[in-house]
């Protein structure tokens, strides 16, 4: 096998885990959320308007041995929750109750099935935009993850 970072693979198991945990809720994946289409979702790997970055990271070697190198990353989410009447206090609580379940899910397997050594929850930023249709919560949010490449 060759030297590889653990991202892409954890993107796929964190999409089937929050499927599971935030079920009827969906779970969409490296894509840009038109917040109109859905009254509510989770993304996973965000391309928001202002930062097209997914996710930031880096590689460090540990030790005296190279390889495995050690990497840590953040993978960028948003919890975006609309509600129609207007109240952004029931929006945000929404979006902070969906942030509540991917973080019971990741506190379930901190090593998603030994892919990574921790995945949590990190930094968030909560935003309430009023609009024609009604008032839009985002919760942006980071998974933090620390695992080892693979080689």
């Amino acid at each position: 096998m060759a030297w590889a970072s653990t991202m892409p693979s954890v993107v796929g198991v964190l999409s089937a885990t929050l499927t599971a945990a935030l079920t009827p809720t969906p779970v969409l994946v490296w894509q840009h959320t038109e917040a109109a289409a859905l009254t509510e979702a989770v993304t996973v790997a965000h391309q928001g308007e202002q930062d097209a970055s997914v996710a930031d990271g880096g590689f460090t070697s540990e030790g005296f041995v190279s390889n495995p190198d050690r990497e840590a990353y953040s993978i960028r989410c948003v919890s975006a929750v609309r509600d129609g009447t207007g109240d952004a206090a029931a929006a945000s609580t929404r979006a902070f109750t969906l942030l509540g379940a991917v973080g019971a899910a990741l506190a379930a397997d901190r090593h998603l099935g030994g892919l990574v050594l921790t995945a949590r929850v990190g930094d968030w930023t909560l935003t309430v935009t009023p609009d024609t249709r009604g008032v839009i919560a985002e919760l942006f949010f980071n998974i933090e993850i620390d695992a080892y490449t693979t080689i």
